[in-house]
């Protein structure tokens, strides 16, 4: 007679359900969730669980593997990584500091948002320059794994309310004007005006199997590297540092290991709390 399950014996269960949705989910549509960090990812797949209302993960399973409008909507979940770290001021005031005397110095600038869910970090930082006279020169490059999430961040829309908020931030952070002085008024939503977007290029890329694309200047990683597993950090950090120009600046959300990894001696800390670092030569 089979035994009734216990505690563990579930969390076992959800932990092999969690195993092989991410397997199946690699094998069918190619993305790749299996370098996440296995709470957070177990996490998340149980809020969807019950915002999709099926009874189980296995049950999520069959309905991903064979419906390929709800694959997309449980990836998407499941790849926004946004934190509320890079909504604060003293973040953007850490990266007017650090960031602007490299991006002042280079002819061309080059930065690049990776792993980016929100509008507004791209709308805030495309101010930023602008207010420093940069945004003509620099290029812009914004990534995701995730080809819908990149397509919502690149509406570039943010709704009013969360406007005001941004607003009030941005100027604490260091901003000269309000934001809504370089957005226009959409519908119930604000977005950054034309032409102040023309140097912004959008591409899916993954942090888990994608390699180095560029030379940059200032690299801000939106996801929390803590959302990774060990290896996928040190992967991404290696991008990261194979990237970045020397003495260019890197943004995380702390708390980071960076300087107790074998990355220890490309980086020196520049203001730890607010996760930025600068590439060494």
């Amino acid at each position: 007679m089979a035994r009734s399950l216990t505690v563990a014996d579930e969390a076992s269960v959800a932990q092999l359900e969690t195993s092989l949705l991410v397997e199946g989910m690699y094998r069918r549509y190619g993305v790749d969730f299996r370098g996440f960090e296995p709470v957070a990812l177990e996490r998340r797949i149980d809020a969807f669980v019950a915002h999709a209302g099926v009874d189980s993960i296995s049950a999520l399973q069959g309905r991903v593997l064979h419906d390929v409008g709800f694959a997309r909507e449980t990836m998407r979940h499941l790849s926004q990584g946004a934190s509320g770290f890079f909504t604060g001021p003293q973040c953007f005031m850490a990266m007017r500091c650090a960031a602007l005397p490299v991006l002042r110095s280079a002819s061309w600038p080059v930065v690049w948002l990776a792993e980016c869910a929100d509008p507004g970090l791209v709308l805030q930082l495309a101010v930023m320059l602008e207010e420093e006279g940069l945004l003509g020169k620099t290029q812009l490059f914004v990534t995701s794994a995730n080809d819908d999430v990149l397509g919502e961040v690149a509406a570039l829309a943010v709704t009013g309310a969360s406007m005001l908020e941004r607003d009030e931030r941005h100027l604490k952070g260091g901003g000269r004007h309000s934001l809504l002085a370089y957005c226009e008024r959409v519908g119930e939503h604000y977005k950054l005006r034309a032409d102040l977007r023309q140097n912004i290029v959008w591409g899916q890329y993954d942090l888990a199997s994608d390699a180095s694309f560029n030379e940059f200047h200032l690299i801000v990683c939106q996801r929390p590297l803590k959302d990774f597993d060990v290896p996928l950090q040190r992967r991404a950090l290696g991008l990261f540092s194979e990237s970045l120009c020397n003495f260019g600046i890197l943004q995380v959300e702390p708390p980071s290991d960076l300087l107790g990894t074998e990355f220890a001696k490309d980086f020196s800390c520049v203001l730890g709390e607010q996760g930025v670092y600068r590439r060494l030569p």
